[in-house]
């Protein structure tokens, strides 16, 4: 009889989850409360849902995400980008990007799949790397755009459906995989004029060039990193940094490193009862009124709403 090795650690829910998703912690129990699971630990995160209607969400969270609508519909947002997420719709989401959703229509169905670069790496898609898509802005990202597609795409997350839920021998590997192949689908038809130069040329490595500092930030989210100190983790100097980091994560890494930090924000909002100005300090914020101008323009509300709004929840 055949030995089976070890699976790659991961987490499925099958269930509609309770209030905002504060990290990925819960990807392994055992991660204590102040480290983020990178970039070994566990590299994907996925969800099967049947979700019931409800009013809007808005969250940052410290990995990519592609999801796909299986019935009912969707609302989404993100950086200003508001768009309907119908049967066959895929969204794509880069690492700390503000976003969020509400759900219209009672037994909406979706896979979603959050996942750290690692999970891909240094992967290409025909002759570029596979972020590309996420490294745009939101209204020029990759959509669903032919019945054909659609067809596509629905016939790969319904597979993803049956190994989330079942999670049988190598069900990881068949995770990454169709994520892979929704990403290929995706990328056939990305190519009309209207996109032509929006997309930039990504080498396959460009990824590992700027990985220690993505690493530095999952790591210490609520210390502020300067762009010197992060060109110097990843060997490159502050322009050639600037440039390469830009172009792979779709932001400069000051608004990046600012997002990563109100993920923090967000974090001790949800799971401790810290004072805001405590939650501020800890953050890397100079102040409560420094902390609650960016987090507004993110959030579309204080961090007290926002604190009371996921209690309430």
């Amino acid at each position: 009889m055949r030995s089976r090795g070890r699976e790659p650690q991961a987490t499925a829910r099958t269930q509609l989850p309770e209030g905002l998703p504060s990290s990925h912690h819960e990807w392994l129990a055992e991660v204590p409360r102040d480290r983020m699971p990178f970039p070994a630990i566990a590299p994907i995160y996925v969800e099967a849902q049947t979700q019931a209607a409800a009013p809007l969400d808005t969250h940052i969270h410290d990995a990519l995400e592609v999801g796909v609508v299986l019935a009912g519909e969707q609302r989404r947002f993100s950086e200003g980008f508001t768009f309907r997420s119908l049967l066959g719709d895929v969204w794509l989401i880069p690492m700390w990007e503000p976003h969020g959703w509400e759900v219209v229509r009672e037994k909406t169905r979706i896979v979603m799949m959050n996942f750290l670069p690692d999970l891909l790496g240094n992967e290409v898609i025909g002759d570029a790397s596979w972020l590309r898509g996420f490294a745009v802005a939101p209204h020029l990202r990759p959509r669903v755009s032919s019945p054909q597609m659609r067809r596509q795409v629905m016939a790969i997350a319904r597979e993803l459906w049956t190994e989330i839920q079942d999670q049988e021998y190598a069900w990881v590997t068949a995770v990454r995989a169709g994520l892979l192949r929704l990403l290929t689908i995706l990328y056939r038809s990305w190519h009309g004029p209207e996109n032509a130069g929006a997309a930039p040329q990504l080498h396959a490595n460009s990824l590992q060039r700027v990985m220690p500092a993505v690493a530095a930030l999952q790591q210490q989210s609520g210390r502020r990193i300067t762009v010197s100190e992060a060109a110097g983790l990843c060997g490159l100097g502050r322009r050639q940094f600037h440039r390469i980091f830009s172009q792979t994560m779709g932001v400069g890494f000051q608004t990046f490193a600012l997002r990563a930090r109100l993920g923090h924000v967000q974090r001790l909002l949800t799971a401790t009862d810290l004072p805001v100005e405590t939650v501020a300090r800890e953050s890397g914020f100079f102040d409560l009124p420094h902390l609650h101008r960016h987090f507004v323009r993110h959030y579309g509300c204080t961090p007290g709403a926002f604190r009371s709004r996921t209690r309430d929840r």
